[in-house]
């Protein structure tokens, strides 16, 4: 069943957007992979690693301001909750933070090329609550921004000990050739 038009239009200061290029159909997924440059990773991977973290989203947008979706990381082998046999991020509900919706963030804008931005939190495996903005682009494609918070950053300390960053890349594909 196909969700109405008039159902995924947000209205911002510009107007209208339609949203329905974003829906995904059955055995549908965004994939993609983490912005391989070192101010992009910070944190995210452990030491050594190559800056490789493959990401999988699967977008409802009929839940957008309440569970739009779930999210999955490729790095069970290899990733920060590898010592577990764990992904970073393994199914994780995103979570809208509601009380945003009445606050002038959720109007957040920065960069051309975004139809809408959402804040949401996710669930690690092994590293707690993070804090990510998804974006809608323009391109149909999505990228999402992952925080991950701790006390303090210390150069020393192994990445799992050290707050994070991380930008992800995501296009629309079948879901099997996303590969975990």
């Amino acid at each position: 069943m196909r969700t109405p038009s008039w159902i995924l239009c947000t209205v911002s200061l510009l107007g209208c957007q339609n949203l329905s290029r974003f829906e995904v159909k059955p055995g549908e997924a965004y994939c993609g992979s983490l912005i391989s440059s070192p101010t992009f990773h910070e944190g995210l991977l452990p030491a050594g690693v190559p800056p490789v973290l493959p990401m999988r989203l699967e977008l409802n947008l009929n839940a957008l301001d309440t569970e739009p979706g779930t999210v999955t990381t490729g790095d069970s082998a290899s990733g920060l909750c590898s010592g577990d046999g764990l992904p970073l991020l393994n199914h994780s509900p995103l979570r809208a933070i509601r009380p945003l919706q009445h606050d002038q963030l959720s109007q957040l804008e920065f960069g051309d090329g975004r139809d809408m931005n959402l804040m949401l939190w996710m669930d690690s495996t092994c590293q707690g609550s993070l804090l990510g903005v998804l974006s809608l682009m323009r391109d149909s494609s999505l990228e999402m921004r992952i925080f991950k918070p701790k006390p303090q950053t210390v150069e020393t300390a192994p990445p799992s000990a050290q707050s994070g960053f991380g930008v992800f890349t995501l296009t629309k594909k079948p879901a099997s050739n996303c590969a975990y």
